[in-house]
């Protein structure tokens, strides 16, 4: 849905704001592990934040990951937030590279002229960068608007068919204070939600990378026994990745890991073809650090090789989201 009219709210909170202290010496009650995500590695107990945080936390994993929790706690990689990790202030915490809001749309936050009821944040954007602005619910169908500081607007309900999430992923074409608008599609709907942003230059995140390599004895391995060397990148929502994996030497195996843990591999390009050639295409849908794995279809397999990595500027336009459209901002206020 695009050109949904937005009111701007009497009262906005500022996002980036300082980390939230944690509670030192403190000992959680960790509870349980009936979060869907338990024993990824990764602490979603919105309760808790720091590097070894979740970069997405919902409200109903509040203590339902107590393996993980416990485990970087106790390593020093994640705290309790300020009380117990319910948000009134939105204060803005880091994770991951990331800022995180958690909030809650109900009955006494702003109301939009279409009756859904609305969070406003805002953020300092630079022209040349990009920023990814998402939002996730689990209690309602989330809905957000980015509005440019020359009034331009971006806006996005169901990212790739999601219900749960909406994504505006933006390439700053000027400098200023940028407005995030949290809301519901539906007027009146409530609960939980977790809205999180990272700003970073785009240069290096669209620039091809080729290298030349080689698997050799003394390599790290894989648990299966295959040597592998391993390759990152900062990658994007919208962006085209091509993977391409030569060798001459040995039968080559490419494995791409994504930010939140999904995992895309490709031994042969084309069952027909040469067994030295791996190939992945993949349109992202996470912002985030992806792992490109080279290694061999079998163990022991050393050798050289030659490896491009090519993040586009973004996906196909059949493929693109919805929310790189602007449309017209009419702008309403409501009193109270």
């Amino acid at each position: 849905m695009i050109g949904k009219r937005i009111a701007v709210p009497i009262a906005v909170c500022a996002l980036l704001g300082g980390a939230l202290a944690a509670h030192a010496g403190t000992e959680p009650r960790f509870g349980d592990d009936r979060s869907r995500w338990a024993y990824d590695g990764e602490c979603d107990d919105p309760r808790f934040e720091g590097a070894g945080s979740a970069g997405t936390q919902l409200d109903n994993d509040r203590a339902h990951d107590a393996t993980d929790c416990k485990k970087l706690f106790e390593q020093g990689r994640v705290g309790l937030r300020n009380g117990d990790g319910r948000h009134s202030d939105l204060g803005g915490a880091a994770a991951n590279g990331a800022r995180i809001e958690h909030g809650n749309l109900q009955n006494g936050d702003d109301v939009l002229m279409s009756g859904e009821y609305a969070d406003t944040f805002r953020f300092d954007g630079s022209s040349g960068h990009r920023a990814v602005v998402d939002l996730r619910s689990a209690d309602f169908d989330p809905y957000v608007v980015v509005r440019t500081p020359s009034g331009a607007q971006f806006d996005n309900d169901d990212y790739g068919d999601d219900a749960g999430r909406a994504l505006v992923a933006l390439e700053l074409d000027e400098s200023g204070e940028y407005e995030v608008v949290v809301t519901s599609f539906s007027e009146g709907e409530t609960g939980a939600y977790n809205l999180r942003l990272v700003l970073e230059n785009d240069a290096a995140a669209t620039r091809r990378r080729d290298r030349n390599g080689e698997l050799d004895l003394g390599d790290e391995t894989l648990t299966t026994g295959e040597y592998v060397d391993t390759y990152r990148f900062q990658g994007w929502p919208g962006q085209h990745l091509s993977l391409d994996l030569e060798s001459d030497d040995f039968d080559t195996y490419l494995i791409l890991k994504e930010p939140h843990g999904g995992q895309v591999e490709n031994d042969d390009t084309d069952e027909s073809g040469p067994s030295g050639h791996s190939h992945i295409e993949r349109d992202l849908s996470e912002a985030g650090v992806y792992s490109v794995l080279v290694t061999s279809y079998e163990p022991g397999e050393i050798g050289s090789y030659r490896l491009e990595i090519h993040p586009s500027g973004r996906a196909g336009d059949e493929a693109a989201p919805a929310q790189h459209t602007a449309v017209p901002l009419t702008v309403s206020l409501r009193t109270r």
